[in-house]
């Protein structure tokens, strides 16, 4: 889809060869991705205000959202999301996908995949 994927150190898995070919993601040569050291150094590196925030406690799905390219959407742990001290679920910029109250959160690459496909499908022509 030609998005590029900036993970945030310290990440929670190891990006060597064994192990990315164990989690089966022989398509991680063609990925176009970048370790960035901190939020800080990621925030001076992309403009803030164009960070979308995805949290089960946001207040708005994204279909409610207006993508434009060159949107940054940011994604938080599967396990315990965004901190705090990123996340405002009352800012109009964080986004919820629609889910059942039984439901405890999603998968991860689930969520990112269809956040991802609604971005394109307002930007761009998906062929």
């Amino acid at each position: 889809m030609g998005a590029k994927l900036w993970i945030v150190e310290p990440a929670s898995f190891q990006f060597d060869e064994k192990r990315l070919r164990r989690a089966g993601l022989d398509y991680w040569q063609y990925l176009d991705w970048e370790p960035v050291p901190s939020w800080e150094a990621l925030c001076e590196q992309l403009d803030p205000e164009r960070f979308f925030f995805f949290s089960k406690f946001a207040k708005r799905t994204v279909w409610e959202a207006d993508f434009a390219l060159g949107d940054v959407l940011v994604f938080g742990r599967e396990t315990s999301g965004l901190p705090a001290t990123i996340l405002k679920p009352h800012d109009p910029r964080a986004l919820r996908l629609p889910m059942r109250e039984q439901v405890r959160s999603l998968n991860l690459s689930v969520t990112a995949g269809i956040a991802l496909y609604e971005h394109q499908r307002q930007t761009t022509t998906i062929s």
